[in-house]
């Protein structure tokens, strides 16, 4: 049993992937989040590939990876 299926995210974690996919990204939109510790407000990229339901935060690493592709 896999953690995403005991703890559902709206979001899409490396565990939902089974191995390598080729992949198209549809679009990418910056989301509002909320620190649940500091209650800060912050927006972050969240990336949608096509025919994939949940969508994928994007951190600096992610992005540059992403980008020289």
């Amino acid at each position: 049993m896999r953690s995403g299926e005991v703890f559902p995210s709206k979001y899409l974690k490396a565990e939902d992937m089974d191995g390598d996919a080729v992949v198209t990204i549809e679009k990418v939109e910056l989301e509002k989040f909320t620190d649940p510790q500091t209650k800060r407000e912050s927006e972050k990229p969240v990336m949608h590939l096509r025919g994939v339901d949940k969508g994928m935060i994007l951190n600096k690493t992610n992005w540059a990876l992403i980008a020289r592709q």
